[in-house]
């Protein structure tokens, strides 16, 4: 009996200091994050573009803007960085040597110029089809249609 208490004792010890380890573990790797924030704005007219994607190049790491151009990429490990903001209609605009410190906010504003977007020409052709109109030869009157309904069907 004596021995099992010594084992269950030296159990929970265990349970405990590995527990401690990746509370530890989990709160330094937490510190070497941080985020990048920022706007996204029209280069002609300063307005905000809603929905333009920025991205940190080689990562999973990005964020759409929001209504008001505003974006924030969270959990960013320290490090530099090429980020790129996108958006259909305008030119993409990457920057360079983004510098993402512990615990600091890295601020980026990007001025997106409108682009031409050029595509190829398309052409839509259209046959009739000649049995349709056959089925419908016939005209309501030739049915003997009235207001109160067919009275002959050809």
């Amino acid at each position: 009996m004596f021995h099992r208490r010594i084992i269950a004792k030296q159990s929970i010890i265990l349970i405990l200091s590995i527990l401690l380890l990746l509370m530890i573990q989990t709160a330094a790797q937490a510190q070497n994050r941080s985020r990048i924030s920022g706007t996204v704005r029209d280069a002609s007219t300063g307005e905000p573009l809603a929905a333009a994607n920025v991205m940190i190049e080689n990562t999973n790491l990005g964020a759409a803007a929001d209504l008001q151009g505003r974006f924030i990429i969270i959990n960013v490990p320290v490090g530099q960085y090429r980020v790129k903001a996108t958006m259909m209609g305008y030119e993409t605009r990457i920057k360079t040597g983004v510098m993402v410190s512990m615990n600091r906010t890295t601020n980026l504003d990007f001025m997106l110029k409108p682009s031409v977007m050029q595509g190829e020409e398309v052409v839509v052709m259209a046959e009739r089809d000649e049995t349709a109109q056959r089925s419908f030869k016939y005209a309501a009157g030739d049915l003997g249609c009235t207001a109160a309904g067919c009275h002959r069907y050809p």
